[in-house]
């Protein structure tokens, strides 16, 4: 049962928000209960039977769990050096969110005991020594698949550390069937949002409307490849050349507008403040609601500082309202 209190205290440390400064009560209990715990392993080295303190440590380490145990203290004490130091709060917190899987897991020694449990802890663990060799096999076929995958798709690849993520990151997923998932990720980008991604959309058709104009008038300096394979050969734009890329062009924006509309009076998208309520439908539920917003200074303020934050705050007054 006091095990059982400890990492309940220990969950909640790591789970809230932690003072830099003042230690909350349940830290101290599982700072006091660790080191009585450490104090405890102490005097269990220092009674048992060999003489010599060398054989009294083999001994001691001869059990794994004495050996996790000591590692896992250690951990924790580290932790606190660092939770106390200001600018390395962080990283003593870290250590205690990765130090609370260790306390978790060792409840398998606990249940070892148990007549039910205990026979199933023994054979989880024989599973797992056992499937070290699968995961072996499984490593060759990785390996052989993404280094394969990896040196034909980029060829031109320059050596970093990341070529190791590259070799073994989508493969890995790609065992479990989430191709899909992985091209998903990359086309949504990094902390994309709606507000940014329209943004984004909007200002590469106009990039494409200024690139047919200055395929037209001839100015190849923004196409840097085109230009200097132009002053290789010592030639100019050909006609038919200047026509294919013009059409490429026209069907890449084309192909924007079928994909992404440029809507008028989609406010949730666009800058809602700048909105002209003539191209509002007036059968739109939403016009009344963006008049009273387009009068409302503080939520101008906080959309023009973060766009996410103001649509938060202001969906959440507008359910209030209409409750």
């Amino acid at each position: 049962i006091a095990y059982v209190v400890f990492l309940c205290f220990f969950t909640h440390l790591v789970l809230v928000k932690m003072d830099p400064l003042i230690p909350t009560w349940q830290e101290i209990y599982v700072t006091v209960f660790l080191f009585s715990f450490k104090c405890d392993k102490i005097r269990e080295l220092l009674s048992s039977e060999p003489t010599k303190m060398s054989q009294k440590l083999a001994v001691w380490f001869e059990n794994r769990w004495n050996i996790c145990d000591f590692i896992g203290v250690s951990c924790f004490f580290l932790g606190t050096c660092f939770r106390f130091t200001p600018q390395y709060f962080r990283v003593g917190r870290v250590i205690y969110c990765v130090d609370i899987i260790y306390w978790y897991v060792r409840l398998l020694d606990i249940l070892s005991v148990n007549k039910y449990l205990g026979p199933f802890v023994t054979m989880i663990g024989k599973m797992v020594v056992n499937m070290a060799y699968f995961v072996i096999l499984l490593a060759v076929v990785l390996l052989s698949f993404g280094v394969a995958r990896q040196s034909i798709l980029n060829p031109d690849h320059e050596f970093e550390f990341s070529l190791v993520k590259a070799v073994l990151y989508q493969p890995y997923f790609m065992l479990y069937g989430e191709v899909s998932a992985l091209k998903v990720r990359q086309l949504r980008g990094s902390n994309m949002n709606c507000v940014v991604a329209h943004a984004n959309v909007q200002a590469f058709r106009r990039k494409l409307a200024l690139s047919q104009r200055w395929i037209e008038v001839g100015n190849l300096a923004n196409f840097p490849l085109l230009d200097t394979e132009l002053q290789q050969k010592e030639g100019d734009l050909s006609q038919e050349l200047r026509d294919q890329i013009k059409r490429h062009l026209h069907e890449l924006t084309e192909a924007f507008k079928t994909y992404f509309g440029d809507p008028q009076h989609d406010w949730t998208v666009v800058d809602p403040f700048r909105v002209e309520l003539d191209a509002v439908a007036d059968d739109d539920e939403g016009k009344d609601e963006l008049v009273d917003l387009q009068n409302n200074a503080e939520h101008e303020v906080i959309f023009r500082e973060d766009a996410i934050r103001f649509w938060c705050s202001f969906r959440s007054e507008a359910c209030r309202s209409s409750e």
